[in-house]
C-alpha cells in the first residue's frame, strides 16, 4: 500500500522539479541576457557550470 502511494507520488515531485530547474533557468537567462556582450568566456562557463550543479541537487533533493 505505501509502495503504491510512494509510485504515485514520486512523479509529482519529479515534474515539480524539473518545472523549478527550468523557471530558475529562466530567471538567471533573463538576468544575465543584458550582460551577454560584455562577459568573457571563462564567466559563462562557469555560470553554466553553477547551473548544472544546481539542477540535478534539486531534483535528488526532491526524490528524497
Amino acid at each position: 500500500m505505501a509502495e503504491e502511494i510512494r509510485l504515485k507520488i514520486k512523479p509529482d515531485f519529479l515534474l515539480l522539479a524539473r518545472e523549478r530547474a527550468a523557471l530558475q533557468f529562466a530567471a538567471l537567462r533573463e538576468f544575465y541576457e543584458p550582460y551577454a556582450p560584455y562577459t568573457d568566456e571563462m564567466t559563462v562557463r562557469n555560470k553554466a557550470r553553477n547551473l548544472k550543479r544546481l539542477i540535478p541537487a534539486t531534483t535528488s533533493r526532491m526524490q528524497g
